[in-house]
């Protein structure tokens, strides 16, 4: 297991070296714009769009509170860094669609910690698992491992949390659908995460239902508390 308790990632020993190496013979492009140079270049970067304060409670980037949710879900707030448009968006696809894995440490340089719990644990939500065999990664597991490094926080392994029912695409779905799709999808290893402050980790949140669905799975496996952080809102 890599320092911090992560799991051994793409960016880990030998595979950074070699990373090393094969930048200096082929320089990495831009995965929106296509130029040489850098992975995400920050011109790119400079125009992603922030998400702002939440309109009830003022909290920076939380966009989805326990009050501006709506309801009663299981996490706490919901953390967003950017808006779900342009550049960012192609940026995400890139990540997700055309296995520009390399894209994941860039995109989370770019966001900020939140005030955390000093014992939080990060968790990647999963993905199903034929979309995973297909893909052949989880991008939010990605994003995790270099969370996990800049911000000092140890990653659960993916057995953390668990999706063990399949489910229908989520796109066109609101969230009261979202939920029902997912319902009992979910489940946590309670000898990982119980008594633990746990932080979901997410490329995009939509409506809050999968966060708020795999809060719940956690919360009954004995998380203490649930945050949730992602890369970027819908707007």
């Amino acid at each position: 297991m890599a320092p911090g308790g992560r799991h051994p990632g793409p960016y880990d020993s030998g595979a950074m070296v070699l990373q090393s190496l094969l930048d200096l013979i082929f320089p990495p492009r831009c995965v929106v714009t296509g130029r040489p140079g850098s992975v995400l270049h920050p011109d790119v970067v400079v125009g992603f769009a922030a998400v702002g304060t939440c309109a009830q409670c003022d909290q920076e980037g939380r966009v989805l509170c326990q009050l501006c949710y709506g309801a009663e879900p299981a996490f706490e707030w919901v953390h967003s860094g950017f808006l779900y448009e342009g550049d960012l968006r192609a940026a995400i696809h890139a990540l997700k669609y055309k296995n520009r894995r390399d894209a994941a440490r860039p995109l989370a340089s770019t966001l900020s910690k939140p005030s955390l719990p000093q014992d939080a644990v990060l968790v990647a939500v999963p993905l199903a698992a034929g979309r995973l065999a297909d893909r052949g990664y989880n991008q939010a597991y990605l994003l995790a491992q270099e969370l996990a490094t800049r911000w000092a926080l140890p990653l659960l392994p993916p057995e953390a949390l668990a999706r063990v029912r399949e489910t229908d695409t989520q796109v066109g779905l609101d969230r009261q659908q979202r939920r029902a799709n997912l319902h009992e999808a979910f489940t946590a290893d309670a000898a990982l995460v119980a008594g633990k402050p746990a932080v979901l980790v997410d490329d995009v949140c939509t409506t809050g239902a999968t966060l708020d669905v795999c809060a719940h799975a956690l919360r009954k496996a004995g998380a203490s508390a649930v945050f949730a952080v992602t890369l970027a809102r819908t707007p």
